[in-house]
């Protein structure tokens, strides 16, 4: 238990109901009342009177007008780990230019009120086998529908829980087969409750320990699934190995399997206590019930809305193909279309597209263009939107609709089944920096439109008419600043300053009130290019793909060398990072995740097996994203756990529906539930902060909290 111990300020000793043989409990101790701050938005009572827009402008990621709307909001670990090539041996350009200012629009974020550290709730310990217990005491397989295979000790047991069936919010279940269990006993489902009670610890069998609470949900006591500790094998091997968290599909369940589920999870769980990740795994073992009343619970999401957004999409598709034909047309004649079949031109198609180019662009710009590695022109949108061809920008909006209408009018099906409301299942661990990723349908890769958004909205159903919104702001880089321990990173924060500003004053030599629009624009391309430690041919493409931005090396360098001399501690963090993963070092997170594939990765390059030239860098870059993204990821888990109470007590005035990396969505009854909710979830916020960086102040604009009728108000 060393490291919660190492987290703890105090450890409690408390006698365990579940094992025949007390253990030690670490607990964290609460001190003071709760923080009734200011939630810096419009009261409830206000908003109760109309129904304006509910939130203060937001400057979190203030010039999201230049990004792409139709970006994949989930993909952070694909750019950090893309974008940038190794940097460690970079030389200076021959004639360093000064910096070009981007273009971009400025808005205020309402800020917490936060003023010192917060001491983070009171947690109970890990019930793991040691010394003092040989074995879990609960194995627990749900089968279909209301069905159950357990192990209560050395009993094997089987039945059904038909009698206190509920059925979820998206439909009843399916009936159940026959559950018998050769050498097995049959009992009822009160039975199965009340063992469950008196010894809380569940190993789940064959299923997801999401799976498992889901099933408690539906077929148990009300509280019973927040009660419970259910353990899960996959997220076991993926703290302890790296493996994939998911477990194997339900099967026919035998007593056999059982007892090796045992066997498997004690011998995981004695690993477990002798490694670094304990805490990594708590989270994630804490945070399952939640994710289970989230899956259960699901999402309003407004189907008819959609219907009609996808027929103005589809629109827009057909009127954007027929300017590209004509202006084709115009520009080179019938020579421009495909020669076997001119009517079957397709914007979609790579090469076609890439043939498009190599008759419109002079040799000199051919030689210049991106290739792909077996030497095609790229067409993605970057480098089309770069040529300046008159139809390039038709082309990528082409793609952008038709991308949007393959991927999200299914949704339309969706939302209608689930009665108005989507069902996503949530992966914990599910990307290898421990992020939770999201499938059928992945929310997290949504579109920013706004009109999109506006169609996650509370009030389809009556009685939940509020949503509550927070989100911590510039995680990634208020991470990075605890980890890299730079403390005039750690004092903008801490005072409420805008970072941004402030690296932008640094770069141009202007005080920050004299900083413009664009300065500012301009650093926040440098600040989250670099909080992964990008190069400068990698600022470059990160700066014009996602802000707009075009740079020339000689600006990009410079650029990073005046961010890596206003924040030495993080250039030093980053370069012992670089450094240790090539030495075969572990690359860890503040919770004690292993970069197992870092590892991995390692050995091959040691072995020979990595015949690619860039494998270094790709590894050097690696070990500054995993500790960022990863540890970022469990001040999410954290944020779970902290707000699980709240979600218990108040499951009849408020839900949780949607989790989007640092982004967490409520819903509400109304306006004094919204209210409570608000604040609950603030308070969760700024504990699970304390929780990864005890001590480390989130400043007053760490957190956003607001409150209204849509995602889109939300924003």
């Amino acid at each position: 238990m060393d490291i919660l111990r190492d987290r703890c300020p105090l450890l409690l000793k408390r006698a365990s109901s579940f094992c025949s043989t007390p253990v030690e409990a670490a607990g964290l101790s609460r001190g003071g009342s709760p923080s009734t701050a200011g939630l810096g938005h419009t009261s409830c009572a206000a908003l109760a009177r109309k129904r304006p827009r509910t939130s203060e402008p937001s400057e979190e990621e203030d010039s999201e007008t230049t990004e792409s709307f139709w970006e994949d909001s989930g993909s952070e670990e694909t750019r950090s780990s893309s974008s940038g090539d190794s940097c460690a041996d970079e030389k200076p350009p021959a004639s360093p230019e000064p910096p070009v200012p981007g273009i971009g629009v400025s808005r205020r974020l309402p800020g917490s009120q936060t003023t010192g550290p917060r001491p983070p709730l009171a947690v109970r310990c890990l019930r793991l086998p040691g010394p003092a217990e040989e074995a879990f005491q609960a194995v627990l397989c749900a089968g279909p529908g209301a069905s159950f295979y357990a192990l209560l000790g050395s009993r094997a047991v089987y039945g059904f829980a038909e009698a206190a069936t509920r059925p979820e919010l998206h439909g009843s279940q399916p009936k159940a087969k026959s559950p018998f269990m050769e050498g097995a006993d049959p009992i009822s489902s009160d039975e199965l409750f009340d063992a469950l009670r008196q010894r809380p610890i569940i190993v789940a069998a064959g299923r997801r320990g999401t799976d498992i609470l889901r099933w408690l949900r539906r077929a148990g006591p009300e509280n019973l699934s927040w009660e419970v500790e259910v353990h899960d094998t996959g997220l076991l091997r993926n703290v302890l190995h790296g493996s994939s968290p998911e477990a194997i599909q339900a099967c026919a369940c035998t007593v056999a399997s059982l007892k090796e589920t045992l066997r498997a999870a004690m011998k995981l769980a004695r690993q477990l206590r002798e490694t670094s990740g304990e805490l990594a795994y708590t989270l994630l073992l804490r945070s399952q019930s939640a994710v289970a009343a989230m899956e259960a619970a699901g999402v309003p999401f407004d189907h008819v809305g959609l219907q009609k957004l996808c027929l103005q999409w589809r629109s827009d598709l057909d009127r954007t193909e027929a300017d590209v034909r004509k202006q084709l047309l115009d520009i080179c004649g019938a020579s421009a279309l495909p020669a076997s079949n001119p009517a079957g031109l397709n914007l979609r198609s790579n090469s076609q597209v890439a043939g498009l180019l190599a008759r419109q662009l002079s040799a000199k710009e051919r030689s210049k263009w991106p290739c792909t590695p077996g030497g095609a022109l790229r067409t993605d949108s970057e480098s089309l939107r770069r040529s300046g061809l008159p139809w390039a920008e038709d082309v990528v909006r082409f793609r952008e609709l038709s991308h949007a209408l393959s991927h999200y009018e299914r949704y339309i099906a969706l939302a209608k089944c689930g009665g108005g409301r989507l069902f996503p299942s949530y992966q914990l661990a599910g990307a290898v920096t421990g992020r939770m990723t999201c499938a059928n349908p992945n929310l997290q890769s949504s579109p920013r439109l706004e009109e999109f958004r506006s169609l996650f909205r509370a009030g389809l159903r009556p009685g939940w008419d509020w949503l509550v919104q927070g989100d911590f702001s510039q995680i990634e880089l208020r991470v990075l600043a605890e980890l890299a321990a730079d403390e005039q990173m750690r004092a903008i924060f801490r005072a409420g300053e805008d970072l941004h500003r402030t690296t932008a004053a640094l770069l141009s030599g202007v005080a920050p009130e004299e900083v413009s629009t664009e300065q500012r624009q301009f650093a926040k391309a440098v600040n989250f290019g670099l909080v992964y430690g990008q190069s400068a041919e990698g600022l470059q493409r990160s700066a014009e793909s996602s802000y707009g931005m075009e740079l020339s090396y000689a600006e990009a360098y410079r650029a990073r060398q005046g961010f890596l001399a206003a924040y030495p501690a993080v250039a030093e963090w980053q370069q012992r990072q670089r450094e240790s993963v090539l030495r075969g070092a572990e690359v860890k997170t503040a919770g004690g995740r292993v970069a197992w594939h870092l590892v991995k990765q390692w050995k091959e390059l040691q072995g020979g097996l990595q015949s690619d030239p860039s494998s270094a860098g790709r590894l050097q870059r690696e070990a500054i994203n995993f500790p960022v993204q990863g540890t970022a990821a469990e001040v999410m888990l954290a944020c779970l756990e902290s707000l699980r109470p709240f979600l218990q007590r108040a499951s009849e005035s408020t839900r949780l529906v949607c989790v989007v990396h640092d982004e967490f969505l409520l819903e509400s009854t109304d306006t004094a539930a919204a209210e409570q909710a608000a604040r609950a979830l603030r308070e969760a916020m700024e504990d699970a902060w304390c929780r990864l960086f005890p001590g480390a102040v989130l400043g007053e604009s760490g957190i956003s909290v607001r409150w209204g009728w849509s995602w889109s108000e939300l924003k």
